[in-house]
């Protein structure tokens, strides 16, 4: 779900990124998330505002940015296969399940 593969994913709950460091991705990089990206970025976002870590400013500038990289990222649906690697990684990691999707998804071919 982030703006490329060279960002590092935050820790649970830490909205940051969103808010003040998303950039825009050189051409040649192809951000690619799972369709759930979109609602746990706006989860995450009121969460955040509903914590007073955001104020609505900053949640709406967050969004905003968020939506233009979603609006050019290649938005991978969840199949039979991405589940299966989902139940896999799941698994062996001890990920919770929207994790695993999104890891799954980010390690899924692009086509």
């Amino acid at each position: 779900m982030w703006a490329s593969a060279k960002q590092a994913r935050p820790a649970d709950g830490d909205v940051r990124p969103l808010a003040v460091g998303w950039t825009a991705r050189p051409a040649h990089e192809i951000a690619a998330a799972s369709a759930i990206a979109v609602v746990e970025a706006r989860a995450g976002l009121a969460r955040a505002r509903r914590a007073r870590r955001l104020t609505a400013r900053k949640e709406r500038e967050a969004w905003t940015r968020f939506d233009r990289i979603w609006s050019t990222s290649a938005i991978l649906e969840v199949d039979r296969t991405l589940l299966a690697i989902t139940t896999e990684l799941a698994g062996r990691h001890g990920l919770r399940g929207y994790d695993a999707v999104q890891l799954a998804s980010g390690r899924a071919p692009l086509t």
